[in-house]
């Protein structure tokens, strides 16, 4: 499956680096997304968004609220806490019958709409002008 999902990739255009243990790289629209080919499940396809955001030590729980409202709004997209950097993963089983580049380009829009949604709740939790008590209030709302 790993020979197949790489050709795919590339006939999409991408051009991949592989990146020794941890898959494959490529650029799309200026991030880099990562191939994570699994040796033990080949059927499980894996793609990465490595890196997003670092999270601030000083007051860490306000990247972990943001992680969770990540993972409730987007399905199939999981934000994780990785060496103190926010990433996002995809991971979807393969079938037999699948089509493989539409399932991976939808892969790829879905990590690429989570990280938007992740960086317009940074921009409105997180205005570089306001006071840290604004900041502080805003954390714990929610936009209905």
């Amino acid at each position: 499956m790993k020979e197949e999902i790489l050709k795919v990739l590339g006939e999409l255009g991408f051009q991949l680096e592989h990146l020794g243990s941890l898959g494959y790289g490529f650029v799309y629209e200026g991030g880099t997304y990562i191939y994570m080919p699994d040796k033990n499940d080949p059927e499980l396809l894996v793609l990465c968004i490595p890196y997003v955001y670092e999270i601030d030590k000083d007051n860490p729980l306000r990247f972990y609220r943001l992680i969770d409202e990540v993972n409730a709004m987007m399905k199939g997209v999981k934000a994780y806490e990785l060496n103190d950097k926010i990433c996002f993963f995809y991971e979807r089983e393969l079938l037999g019958e699948d089509d493989l580049e539409k399932i991976i380009v939808r892969m790829i829009y879905r990590l690429e709409a989570a990280l938007t949604l992740f960086h317009n709740k940074i921009a409105m939790k997180c205005p570089d002008e306001a006071g840290e008590e604004e900041n502080e209030e805003l954390i714990g709302e929610t936009k209905e």
